[in-house]
């Protein structure tokens, strides 16, 4: 198994505040820097989130934590007022090496990751610096949800798409081009 990859560099510039800490991914995996859009009924404030799921660890049933507040991977050219953000953290059952992180704080901090069902944090706002993105970013250029869907992103260029037509559900936009290591500066503005 390959490490996981990651689409953000770990220089960022945001607020706490921008962050939202209330939501669990609704897929096992997702990597930091996914966009996400809520499912369902969105946030469920009174809802209990206590163990209530049973999960099988070698045999051996316990209860688990269940966050009942889900997001989900953007869909093909999702608009911008339904995506609320983008992973901070990769969500992952297991290890490089195929280990449980379900139990292993230490290799949960190691991989940047929480385990499926676990909250995990969202950004809304802020300057990040991310890699993976479909397209050739440059100064100024925008970006939104990709139209394989699945989370990815795709360059804009100046409020058009590249085959030419306008869209108005960029995420933010791009405050350079890449760099030697294949990230770019992007400016993330999820907020309606």
């Amino acid at each position: 198994m390959a490490l996981p990859t990651t689409n953000l560099k770990a220089l960022r510039d945001y607020s706490e505040h921008d962050v939202l800490n209330f939501f669990t991914l609704a897929q096992n995996s997702g990597d930091a820097g996914n966009l996400v859009s809520l499912q369902g009924s969105g946030l469920i404030l009174t809802a209990n989130q206590e163990s209530t799921a049973l999960t099988s660890q070698a045999g051996v049933y316990s209860h688990r934590k269940a966050n009942p507040n889900k997001v989900t991977l953007a869909t093909a050219n999702q608009d911008k007022t339904q995506i609320i953000g983008i992973l901070l953290k990769n969500v992952r059952e297991t290890d490089y090496l195929g280990r449980n992180l379900i139990y292993d704080l230490t290799r949960q901090v190691e991989a940047n990751s929480v385990p499926s069902g676990y909250t995990v944090p969202i950004l809304t706002r802020g300057l990040i610096w991310v890699s993976g993105v479909s397209g050739t970013p440059a100064i100024y250029s925008g970006a939104r949800a990709h139209p394989a869907g699945n989370g990815d992103w795709q360059v804009t260029y100046s409020g058009y798409s590249v085959s030419g037509s306008y869209i108005n559900n960029n995420v933010g936009r791009f405050l350079g081009a890449t760099d030697g290591n294949g990230y770019a500066p992007f400016m993330l503005d999820c907020r309606p």
